[in-house]
């Protein structure tokens, strides 16, 4: 090829280029076409193999069947085979040479003609294609025909399972693969239902649904490890998945439940709450807006320091379901907005009235919106009530009965600062701030108060009487209503608390000597009784000086001399400066003319000797 004169400059470079890309496209042509011929010569070779083999199976195909052909010839079976072949034809066209001429006959030729005419149009396609199918049959060598027959019977089962499959869908097979799936993880084997699963995915069958049942009923039934694993499938944290399982995975996260021995766990709180949104995440992309999932995100928002982003998801929703209410509160109250969080009050008692549901079925949080709500509409009575069902609820629980405590002592101060009150509702109350661990001096004194305006107060004397009578009252707290009684000189209150106390026969020895010692004041002292009750004190404590000094005032008032004398002695070495107890030996002495000893501890007594002591005697 001769060589060009080379140009300078732009127009140079070009003419360049182009006789490069000429250059090129004459070398891959020549590459391309060896090669396309060195294919075409391969497929000629295989070709001819092809014909080779079909020769082959021809000649053996035949010698098969040309003994059959002469068998038939012989016995007629050739002509029975097409008369068989040719039979339905015969029929239908015999057929329709009858209805042809009932037609006419009744005068309904022309409609049956144009009938036949509208239906022949209709198979047009159909008997195009039989034609078509015909002509090509008839055209054939039968001897290559019959060539086929091999072909045709190995091909007839799969042409009978997919026509088949096509009638009734994959909903047979995947319904067996689904059931095999779950008997292999029902034993265990998990590999094996694994490759079922993947059979369910090439048949196109969406098996999510039957899997996050099954994980469902594997974490029911203690194989939590397995049941997480097959959400984690269902459902990966970083692509939109199973929505049920997204939910599922997240709500297990956030209520800190065990999910097993899984690496992906993640161990601190901080690493779960984080997973935990990206599976909300997961569900907002799948189009998944309802409130359960608004509810979950808040409850992330407010465990991660976020509660203005909390309020914001819970706001549309804080005025419809009590929840959403509750925790909305909490939210704006955390934030410092008042008179949000006054308004968002309102919502609360009506939202859990209409739930319908009892207090023990609300969460600790749900209690503490009830509290906050009635403390920002200055709502005592249901501050007291919503208290109520949140200890009960939770009694362990030290916030709510120190909140009832504090609640209660301040509502039993307020009440007995006036004159009139329900007494059923003070008794209450007291027996619950004693109940919730107030002070025992507390308890004193409002019991002080109630016994002194018991004079002045019909709601007092009904309170005392409802106390004492109460079923709530605590035995310690009767103790303590008979010992301020008595000590405030009500002698017949003090009894009855004591009696109370004593009535089933098994009452700690303190409380059979306070009641010997009510028995033996005035007004109506009985000694009798009270010796009774004191030997039941005695008998739980034998060596108590102070039982010992009871029951000898008991028998210095039934003038037994000498048994005083000896119990009153046994009290006197603890209690040398008691003066009653000198009083009761000076009595008990001079009652047994043993004058000496009556004057010494008359004088130690601090009293003066009765005038008419002798003559008791």
């Amino acid at each position: 090829m001769p060589r060009r004169r080379r140009q300078s400059g732009v127009f140079g470079w070009f003419a360049d280029l182009w006789a490069w890309l000429l250059d090129l496209r004459d070398r891959a042509g020549s590459r391309i076409g060896r090669r396309a011929r060195d294919l075409s010569y391969g497929l000629i070779d295989v070709l001819g193999s092809f014909e080779g083999l079909e020769n082959g199976v021809r000649r053996g195909v035949m010698r098969v069947l040309r003994p059959i052909g002469r068998m038939a010839q012989a016995t007629g079976l050739g002509d029975l085979f097409a008369f068989l072949f040719e039979l339905p034809g015969r029929v239908l066209g015999r057929v329709r040479s009858v209805g042809r001429s009932a037609a006419r006959r009744v005068g309904l030729g022309g409609v049956l003609e144009s009938f036949g005419r509208f239906f022949g149009l209709l198979l047009t396609p159909f008997t195009a294609l039989a034609g078509f199918a015909y002509a090509w049959a008839v055209t054939r060598n039968r001897k290559d025909m019959l060539l086929a027959i091999p072909a045709v019977l190995m091909l007839a089962p799969f042409v009978y399972v997919g026509f088949s499959a096509s009638l009734r869908g994959p909903g047979p097979v995947a319904a067996r693969y689904q059931k095999a799936m779950r008997e292999a993880r029902q034993e265990g084997d998990h590999q094996v239902a694994e490759l079922y699963r993947e059979k369910l995915v090439q048949l196109g069958v969406d098996n999510s649904r039957a899997e996050y049942i099954e994980a469902i009923k594997l974490v029911e039934e203690g194989d939590v490890a397995s049941g997480y694993e097959v959400m984690q499938r269902l459902a990966p944290p970083d692509i939109p998945g199973y929505a049920a399982a997204h939910y599922w995975m997240a709500l297990r996260l956030l209520t800190g439940e065990d999910l097993g021995e899984v690496e992906e766990t993640p161990p601190t709180e901080e690493g779960r709450l984080t997973l935990a949104e990206r599976h909300l995440d997961r569900i907002v992309e799948l189009g998944g807006n309802a409130p359960q999932v608004s509810m979950l995100r808040a409850i992330v928002y407010a465990r991660t320091d976020r509660p203005q982003q909390a309020s914001d998801v819970l706001e549309p929703y804080a005025d419809q379901i009590f929840a959403a209410a509750a925790m909305r509160l909490r939210m704006l109250v955390r934030l410092g907005d008042d008179e949000a969080a006054t308004t968002q009050a309102q919502a609360v008692p009506r939202l859990f009235a209409s739930l319908g549901l009892p207090a023990s079925k609300l969460s600790a949080d749900e209690h503490r919106s009830r509290v906050l709500a009635a403390t920002l509409l200055k709502d005592e009575p249901q501050k007291e009530l919503t208290l109520i069902d949140w200890q009960q609820t939770f009694p362990d629980d030290p916030q709510p009965n120190q909140l009832l405590a504090q609640l209660t002592r301040e509502r039993v101060q307020s009440t007995l600062d006036q004159q009139s009150f329900d007494p059923e509702a003070l008794v209450e109350r007291l027996c619950r701030a004693e109940r919730l661990g107030s002070p025992r001096a507390w308890v004193a004194l409002q019991l002080r108060d109630l016994i002194e305006n018991r004079e002045t107060s019909a709601s007092c004397r009904e309170a005392w009487a409802g106390l004492l009578g109460s079923p709530d009252a605590s035995e310690p707290l009767i103790e303590l209503a008979g010992t301020t009684a008595a000590l405030r000189g009500e002698i017949l209150q003090a009894r009855k608390a004591f009696q109370r106390l004593a009535a089933d026969g098994d009452a700690p020895a303190i409380v059979w000597n306070n009641l010997a010692w009510t028995l033996l004041q005035e007004p109506r002292p009985i000694p009798s009784a009270a010796l009774e009750a004191i030997a039941k004190a005695i008998e739980q404590e034998p060596d108590s000086p102070v039982y010992r000094e009871t029951r000898g005032q008991a028998e210095v008032m039934l003038k037994r001399w000498r048994p005083a004398v000896a119990d009153l002695k046994y009290a006197l070495e603890e209690f040398p400066d008691n003066q009653l107890i000198h009083l009761g030996l000076a009595r008990s002495y001079e009652a047994l003319g043993q004058r000496q000893l009556a004057a010494d501890h008359w004088e130690r007594s601090g009293g003066r000797r009765p005038p008419n002591l002798l003559r008791e005697q």
